[in-house]
């Protein structure tokens, strides 16, 4: 590979951890939402060893993206599991508060037992489990919007770029969600506009299935990030202008780094 060669590859590997880096944040949030409802000392093992797994579905994902461009009911499966857990937050949150206006919840505030806790599973892995679900469908998404990114190099290196920005844009992704965690605390009801984040990309990724026209109906990524940015910046700065609403110092504080 000549000097020209490897510098136009650099900044396209640039740019597609620009665009992950936005298209991702929303999945951070998510991930920071997910583990907050767990004890201080098990959120650094969720985001840990969700991190393994994450490798290997994002990986998994990219070496099947064409199969699954064929494969359009992977989407619309990926994009209902994501409203599925849009509506669920949402419906604890309206299940708690009706319990908590007539009786004692035990446990205080948290929302909704899992499934998979009622089953037996320990809250930790069952935490683990609905990270390594909800980043597969996220990755469906982010992956299958890469490939059109670099859409005209030849396959070998194709798949070479996106595997390099996906490896970094994962790890980045789960250093930004111990720190969301916190930003959470300073302002919960981010908790809630991480759900509405993934309900959109839920629609986004059903409304790319084949049913819907031709070909789907693709959202342009510019309107994503906005989607995104407005979700989280307008509450960020309504917190900024007017210090509303109240944080939550100290509740849902990370543990020092050993």
């Amino acid at each position: 590979m000549d000097l020209a060669t490897f510098g136009e590859y650099a900044g396209v590997v640039l740019a597609l951890l620009v665009l992950e880096a936005v298209l991702s944040f929303d999945n951070a949030a998510i991930l920071a939402a997910m583990v907050r409802k767990l004890p201080p000392k098990d959120r650094r093992k969720a985001l840990f060893y969700g991190l393994f797994g994450a490798y290997a579905l994002r990986f998994a994902v990219v070496a099947l993206a064409f199969w699954l461009i064929d494969n359009q009911w992977v989407k619309f499966v990926g994009g209902g599991y994501l409203l599925f857990l849009l509506f669920k937050h949402f419906s604890d949150v309206i299940k708690h508060k009706s319990q908590a206006g007539h009786l004692h919840v035990p446990g205080g505030a948290r929302k909704g037992t899992p499934l998979l806790v009622r089953m037996g599973i320990p809250m930790l892995l069952a935490t683990i489990i609905q990270i390594e679900l909800m980043d597969l469908a996220f990755a469906l998404d982010q992956v299958l919007a890469a490939v059109a990114f670099v859409e005209g190099y030849p396959d070998p290196d194709r798949f070479i770029l996106i595997v390099i920005a996906s490896g970094i844009g994962i790890a980045m992704l789960r250093l930004a969600a111990t720190y969301i965690v916190k930003v959470m605390d300073w302002l919960p009801p981010l908790e809630h506009m991480a759900y509405l984040a993934v309900g959109y990309v839920g629609v986004k990724l059903i409304l790319t299935y084949d049913g819907f026209g031709d070909h789907g109906y693709h959202i342009p990524n510019w309107v994503s990030i906005s989607v995104t940015l407005s979700l989280f910046a307008v509450p960020v700065l309504i917190k900024l202008i007017f210090k509303w609403p109240e944080s939550k110092p100290g509740s849902h504080e990370l543990p020092p780094t050993q």
